[in-house]
């Protein structure tokens, strides 16, 4: 990706706490998610008057505005980060975001709002790998969330003309991330938090 934002990772070795902490003293609000698996994107277009805030019902935040951290929880789903020509996406894609085509909806979104398709930067983080995302145990049936990310991306954008980046590390195999289901149904989450310069 074109280096337009930083990226802060909070992992079993990076802590949140002081990622906040970082960016406290930056002066940079933070905008998180109450992440509910849905398709629901919420657009930025101004600043934000709190230190956090946190937007309810939402799996996907996009804004064009500077020094503005948009962050994004995740154990086993996909966190995807988009920039488009002025624009920062962050998404929370699990099988039931995927499912609902939440991608689509974003490349979507970000094509009306800059008037382009092209020269998009797309990176997918580390997630589940299909091999360990098993849905029905009894058929051994699993699910390819990264295989159903390409699908939707492809669907909206010329990859020949735009950026896809994939970090094929499997959360659940990791020993740097939370996982939801490695790590016998935790709590903990992975945190990707981002921003423009």
């Amino acid at each position: 990706m074109k280096k337009k934002h930083t990226l802060l990772i909070a992992n079993k070795q990076n802590k949140l706490k002081t990622i906040y902490q970082i960016l406290q003293k930056n002066h940079i609000p933070i905008i998180k998610m109450n992440q509910t698996h849905s398709n629901n994107i919420q657009i930025i277009m101004t600043a934000p008057k709190k230190r956090i805030t946190t937007v309810l019902n939402t799996d996907g935040l996009i804004t064009n505005q500077k020094n503005i951290a948009i962050a994004v929880k995740f154990a086993d789903c996909m966190p995807i980060i988009i920039q488009a020509h002025g624009y920062l996406c962050l998404l929370h894609s699990g099988r039931k975001g995927t499912q609902k085509k939440i991608i689509t909806k974003a490349l979507s979104q970000l094509k009306n709002l800059t008037q382009k398709d092209n020269d998009f930067q797309i990176w997918i983080g580390p997630h589940i790998c299909n091999l360990c995302y098993e849905i029905n145990p009894k058929t051994n049936e699993t699910y390819d969330m990264l295989s159903q990310a390409i699908i939707q991306i492809k669907s909206e954008l010329d990859i020949s003309r735009n950026t896809l980046s994939i970090n094929t590390e499997c959360t659940k195999k990791s020993v740097n991330y939370y996982s939801y289901r490695g790590n016998n149904y935790t709590k903990k989450r992975n945190f990707f938090i981002c921003y423009q310069q």
